[in-house]
């Protein structure tokens, strides 16, 4: 299986349908702050829920976009606003991570998965977000 950051829209849907201990997804609802009644707060409570139980079991990796299947994957409405906050959706997540948990998450990285074909389920503007996060050795 490709690494997060060689994945495309084709490896996204090819993710094996099921729950994993390393994996998980969530729709667009759980980060795009652009749609209305999704606040920051929620956001960053969500993110800190899951990071810190991925750096605390081994590492896993947390995707936003994706929602839950019948019998395969699909991008959730268009995917995920690469803007938000007035600023890159990547960056923000990259800022924001580290101090969502108590002490600071350092092994990580954020990866924005962008249409790259006419017939992609990902609108123009939008993406699907992947977050790997590695194990850590200071538990947060």
């Amino acid at each position: 299986m490709l690494q997060p950051d060689q994945w495309n829209e084709k490896s996204l849907l090819d993710l094996p349908v099921g729950e994993f201990d390393w994996l998980e997804i969530k729709g667009r609802r759980a980060l795009d702050m652009t749609i209305e009644g999704v606040t920051e707060n929620d956001v960053r409570l969500a993110l800190s829920k899951t990071i810190s139980a991925f750096a605390n079991s081994g590492g896993g990796i947390l995707v936003f976009g994706i929602k839950n299947p019948t019998d395969s994957w699909q991008i959730d409405d268009g995917g995920i606003s690469v803007q938000i906050k007035g600023r890159s959706t990547r960056e923000w997540l990259e800022d924001v991570i580290p101090v969502v948990v108590d002490l600071p998450l350092r092994s990580f990285n954020v990866y924005a998965i962008l249409p790259m074909q006419p017939d992609s389920q990902i609108q123009q503007g939008r993406a699907v977000f992947a977050i790997q996060i590695n194990d850590s050795q200071i538990a947060p």
